[in-house]
């Protein structure tokens, strides 16, 4: 009996051991078609209208670049590029007037953080005006990190 209680244990333990091999292939190239600014490849090349350098804000760590672009179809976008952030709660992406996000345009919440990413633009606003990329925390008022955009 304790020989079968035994093997009985043995079978369960070999049965529920993970697999950790992949059943659907891993795609080579994750970015499926794009290119390193999200661009579908074979499209014509998008025009970096402004960049800046991402420095630490008071409350975060950041590295990393943000281009504004404006792809083939004439949309603008913002692009982190070499992108790293600290975490933190509720971070947003803005376009800013000044580093206290005084007048801004909410871009969407942080997809990530770290890593390249892209955010639609709204509209084409005057970068003579919105001449920051902020990581903002919205529910602190807390600035994580900015760029200034030249």
């Amino acid at each position: 009996m304790k020989k079968l209680v035994a093997l009985c244990f043995i079978v369960m333990a070999v049965a529920c051991k993970k697999d950790l091999s992949p059943t659907i292939p891993v795609n080579d190239n994750p970015g499926g078609g794009m290119d390193s600014m999200g661009m579908m490849m074979n499209s014509d090349t998008p025009v970096v209208l402004l960049s800046g350098t991402f420095i630490n804000g008071p409350y975060g760590t950041t590295t990393g670049t943000a281009k504004i672009i404006k792809d083939s179809t004439g949309a603008h976008r913002l692009y982190l590029e070499n992108f790293t952030v600290s975490n933190g709660p509720d971070l947003k992406v803005y376009l800013s007037s000044d580093l206290n996000a005084g007048k801004y345009l909410r871009l969407g919440s942080l997809k990530s953080t770290n890593g390249n990413q892209l955010y639609d633009i709204p509209g084409k606003p005057d970068y003579n005006e919105y001449k920051y990329a902020l990581i903002w925390c919205e529910s602190f008022a807390h600035l994580f990190g900015s760029a200034a955009l030249k």
